[in-house]
């Protein structure tokens, strides 16, 4: 019988540990108070760094287990991408700073502005949602990132440049070659 209760014992203890874990999980896919969403107009993979005349739209919006979280303040925090000591961007100076912070009341859980996102590269985004006067709902905090890629023109003149810098490569061997042909002994 001793066998049997400590078998017993040991699936109550192991039922015991996958429902804990069960619950764990199932808390993890959602902020305790809700979640935050950022979509850009247009896409990430599509925005054009430093253009000015079509700047970017964010939309932020935060949501909770019943709908938007109304009557909340929406604190957004944009940090500029950092590069490595062999690459840059074309603005070093705001390399790895904080670009755009403000705080925005959101009544309805949403917010939207423009902004013109300057250099390619990995930004950080902290966004947080605060309740206001009358909200129910605890802060929620997401750390996001957005990828913005490098402007197809820039990138066509960078190897123009390469092939031209290769061809006046060539064209100096070619020349110094040449000239010193006549100094060689027969």
């Amino acid at each position: 019988m001793g066998t049997t209760r400590r078998a017993g014992a040991a699936a109550l203890i192991a039922l015991l540990l996958v429902l804990a874990g069960a619950l764990a999980a199932a808390g993890q896919g959602t902020p305790a108070g809700g979640q935050i969403t950022l979509t850009t107009t247009p896409v990430a993979a599509e925005i054009v760094p430093d253009e000015v005349e079509a700047p970017t739209k964010f939309t932020i919006e935060a949501r909770g287990p019943q709908g938007p979280l109304r009557n909340a303040f929406i604190d957004f925090e944009m940090t500029a991408p950092t590069f490595g000591p062999l690459a840059s961007s074309d603005i070093p100076a705001i390399e790895g700073t904080t670009l755009f912070k403000n705080r925005f009341p959101a009544p309805e859980g949403k917010v939207e502005f423009d902004f013109v996102v300057p250099i390619r590269g990995t930004y950080n985004i902290k966004v947080q949602a605060l309740p206001g006067q009358g909200a129910t709902f605890q802060p929620v905090t997401q750390q996001l990132t957005l990828d913005v890629k490098e402007r197809g023109a820039e990138i066509g003149y960078f190897w123009l440049t390469m092939a031209g810098l290769l061809g006046l490569g060539l064209l100096a061997g070619f020349i110094l070659g040449y000239a010193n042909r006549g100094a060689r002994p027969a």
